[in-house]
């Protein structure tokens, strides 16, 4: 796991509880544009959520062991645990996460990338992306002269 990833959701939990204008009646605005990211880790699931300048509003994280090796092994484990990170993380929000994109290990068999997919439906959300992990973490990094290697 990062280590810096408590770090980082404890500062957007400090700027979501600050922050009024992520609050209030659903029925009074309409729910800004966000970008949801849910990591179905080996040992933790991690569901993220960014403004629309990709900076981070909300999230959280689980100890979970619903994968392994990138493989999904409890699939009904995992749409429990990220349907209640969701509520959890749309109750703090005040509006419903309709949509997410996730990552998946290189090489593992398209059954297994559906299968991430079919968390993210199972949820209830749309999944609008899925990529594999270094190609994820290079869009994130940004790496213009090297690479990155999922070992």
């Amino acid at each position: 796991m990062n280590p810096n990833l408590s770090d980082l959701l404890t500062q957007t939990d400090r700027v979501m509880n600050s922050a009024e204008s992520w609050h209030g009646d659903s029925d009074s605005y309409a729910p800004p544009k966000v970008h949801v990211g849910v990591d179905l880790g080996t040992a933790y699931t991690v569901l993220v959520v960014l403004d629309e300048q990709y900076k981070p509003i909300a999230g959280e994280y689980q100890f979970a062991q619903v994968t392994r090796d990138g493989l999904v092994v409890d699939f009904v484990g995992a749409v429990d645990l990220l349907k209640s990170m969701k509520a959890r993380v749309e109750k703090k929000l005040g509006f419903e996460l309709t949509s997410g994109a996730s990552g998946y290990p290189p090489g593992v068999p398209q059954a297994e990338v559906r299968a991430t997919a079919n968390v993210l439906y199972g949820a209830g959300l749309d999944c609008t992306g899925l990529v594999d992990e270094p190609t994820a973490a290079n869009n994130v990094l940004q790496i213009k002269d090297g690479a990155i290697v999922d070992v």
